[in-house]
C-alpha cells in the first residue's frame, strides 16, 4: 500500500455497531482510522450554523503571508515537552519515597518452562519412518 500510494475502505462491526474506517499504511505499519457514514453526518443549517460569509481575497492573502513568514519547516524535539508527565512522575517518586498511597503488586511466581519440541525435525523423522516402510 505504502508503494502505490493508495488507502483502504473497510467496515467493521464493534460493540454491535458497523464501522467505516479508511486504512493506510503509516511508517511500516497499516493503520485504520474510523469515518462517518453520510447520514451520520448533519449539515451547518441543520444543526442552526449561519451561512458561510465570503472572505475578501486580501484578507485570505494578508493571512496566507502570516503563516509562511512564522511557519517553521523544522521542529526541534526539545522544545516538545510533556510538562503535565514530568509533574505525574514527580509525584509518584515523592509518594514511592514517603511510602504513601503506594499499593505492592505481588510478583507472579514464574513458571518451569516445558520442553520445546522441533516440530520441523519430528516431522522429518517422520516422513523418513514412512519412506522406509514403503
Amino acid at each position: 500500500m505504502a508503494k502505490s500510494d493508495l488507502a483502504g475502505i473497510a467496515t467493521f462491526v464493534m460493540r454491535g455497531k458497523e464501522y467505516l474506517v479508511t486504512i493506510f499504511p503509516e511508517n511500516g505499519i497499516l493503520r485504520a482510522e474510523t469515518m462517518r457514514f453520510k447520514d451520520e453526518l448533519r449539515a451547518p443549517k441543520e444543526v442552526g450554523l449561519p451561512d458561510m460569509k465570503k472572505v475578501p481575497a486580501a484578507t485570505v492573502k494578508k493571512f496566507e503571508n502570516f503563516i509562511a513568514k512564522h511557519s517553521i519547516k523544522h521542529l526541534s524535539l526539545k522544545e516538545l515537552k510533556d510538562e503535565k508527565a514530568a509533574d505525574l512522575l514527580q509525584l509518584v517518586e515523592k509518594k514511592r519515597k514517603q511510602h504513601k498511597d503506594v499499593v505492592e503488586v505481588e510478583e507472579p511466581e514464574e513458571r518451569a518452562q516445558g520442553k520445546v519440541v522441533d516440530l520441523v525435525e519430528v516431522l522429518k523423522r517422520s516422513l523418513a519412518r514412512k519412506q522406509k516402510a514403503a
